[in-house]
Parts: C-alpha cells; structure tokens; sequence
C-alpha cells in the first residue's frame, strides 16, 4: 500500500516536471520568436515582421511590448485598422506616453474618420458610475451588504438591539439590490456589448457613406444580415463579423 502510494506521487511529480518543462521550452520559443520578429522590423521587413507578431498573438501570447510592436509593424504596412486595435490593447495592459502616441498618429491616418459626439452629461456621469466597478465586483458588494442586513435583523430579532441594527437592516437591503442590479447592467455590457474596430480597408455601406478601417464602433447586436454597431456618430450599421476585431 505504501509501495502504491509512493509511486502515484512519483507518477504526479514527473507529470509537473514535464509540465513545467513544456511550459519553459514553449516560453522560450516564444521568446526567439518575439526577438526574430524584432530583428525583421529593424530590417524594415515589416509584412514578415508582422506575421511572426501575429502568430505570437494567435498562439495566446498576450504582452504590453508585443501588441505595440505589432501596431508599429502593422502601421509600416499601412493596415491602420489592425494598427490602432493593437494599440488600444497595448494600452489595455500598460498605459504609457509612446502608446498612446502612436495611436494618435494612427488615428490621424483613417481616410474618412467620423466626428464621435459626446455623450449628454448625464449620460456620461451614468456610464462613468457603472464602470467604477466590474460586475463581479458589483455583485461581490451586494451579497456583502446583504449579509450585513440579514446579521442585524437577526441581531435586533435575538437580543432587541437599538436603532442602529434597524439602520444597518433598512439600508443594507436597498444598498445590496442597487449594487446586484448594478452588476446585472454591467455583466449585460460586458459580455454583449463591446467595443470593436472596423479592420477591412473601407467598407461601402448604403446611403452612410464609406466605413474606414480604424473607426471605432460598439456591437449592440446581431441584424438581419449581419452585426449591428453604433457607430461614433450615433448611427447604426450593419456590417460582417469579419469586419471588425473585438478590444
């Protein structure tokens, strides 16, 4: 028995060496690739350079330097679509001044941009509180202040505490709701409505004119044909999947 437990052990301890082996032989392939594609753009190979980059993100590599360096590789090949996406995930996982820069200038290259109008202010102020927190967050406050009521119901029910237990109850309760419906709202934009960007060079679409690649749209839903987006004028159109890239 003891024979049989020793070797299961032996058994999982060379299963997690092996494990941890592939996993530093996959990071280091990685990492030459990373370093070759480099060393292409440096020889301003740039449509080699960008499809090592590529392949990296494919593969599941997600990293601050590798989504900029592919935005700078995609810029040099004039895909600004693709440029701009790799930024905005740049900038996702690490904000800094050269980022955002090259987004700028990359923004400035979209052929027909389309003037975003801004939100009214209390609109804004709604999106900014909601987007305070994530809805796990949200949620994780609710169930925390609903605990909170029911321990001083119970409290005031068992040894007839004062005032302050009634307090904790009557605004523990609403709280709780508010931030559970809170994180119901933001789970609903979170997982069905995103933003995109469009990718495909130009896009004709009916009496709204073209739709140039870089333009920053938000999925609100599925149309007859195809997807639905808002685009940064207010209007919708509807375009293929294959047209945008999910932030």
């Amino acid at each position: 028995m003891k024979l049989g437990r020793i070797s299961h052990i032996v058994v999982v301890f060379v299963a997690f060496l092996l494990a941890l082996a592939n996993a530093i032989v996959a990071k280091a392939e990685q990492n030459m690739m990373f370093d070759k594609a480099n060393q292409l753009y440096h020889n301003k190979e740039y449509a080699e350079a960008t499809r090592l980059y590529q392949q990296l993100l494919d593969d599941g590599y997600t990293d601050a330097d590798l989504f900029y360096n592919t935005g700078n590789a995609y810029y040099r090949i004039n895909k600004i679509g693709m440029a701009i996406w790799c930024y905005h995930k740049a900038i996702e996982l690490r904000k800094d001044k050269k980022t955002t820069d090259n987004l700028l200038l990359a923004e400035k290259r979209i052929k027909d941009p389309i003037t975003k109008i801004k939100d009214i202010f209390f609109i804004r102020w709604w999106k900014g509180f909601t987007q305070v927190f994530t809805s796990n967050e949200w949620a994780l406050y609710g169930l925390s202040f609903f605990l909170i009521a029911c321990i001083a119901l119970i409290l005031k029910k068992l040894f007839n505490l004062n005032w302050r237990m009634k307090i904790l109850w009557k605004l523990g309760l609403p709280i709780s709701i508010v931030c559970l419906l809170l994180a119901s709202y933001q789970f609903y934009n979170e997982q069905f409505k995103y933003e995109a960007v469009i990718i495909r060079d130009t896009i004709d679409y009916k009496n709204k004119g073209p739709l140039s690649e870089g333009i920053l749209v938000v999925y609100v839903g599925r149309g007859k044909k195809g997807l639905l987006v808002s685009l940064p004028n207010g209007s919708m159109a509807e375009i293929k999947p294959s047209d945008i890239k999910k932030l």
